[in-house]
């Protein structure tokens, strides 16, 4: 997927298009991406997710298949370079499943 579609309104990431010049993703893992549904599922999943909407986020990705999740995170992974930003996601992300296991 070119970093052009990644980044368009299709996708909804053209609004965090500054992050991506500030080093937050990997552009080289952003442009290998195939251009499918689920690439650019996941390019509006993480401009919501930088938007501030952590939990919708979470949300909409834990009604998908669970493969189809595991793909999802490698990806956010894969694409964040951040460090600072991996971190957040991933104390995001279990903060996340612990509340979902406390309302069980």
């Amino acid at each position: 997927m070119r970093i052009e579609q990644f980044i368009s309104e299709e996708c909804k990431m053209a609004n965090i298009e500054l992050e991506i010049h500030s080093g937050i993703f990997d552009l080289k893992i952003m442009d290998s991406l195939s251009d499918n549904d689920l690439h650019r599922k996941i390019g509006y999943w993480l401009s919501q997710y930088f938007e501030g909407d952590t939990q919708g986020v979470f949300e909409e990705i834990s009604k998908i298949n669970i493969l189809e999740q595991s793909i999802v995170y490698e990806t956010f992974f894969l694409l964040i370079k951040s460090r600072r930003e991996l971190k957040l996601l991933a104390i995001r992300m279990m903060k996340y499943q612990l509340e979902l296991r406390s309302d069980e």
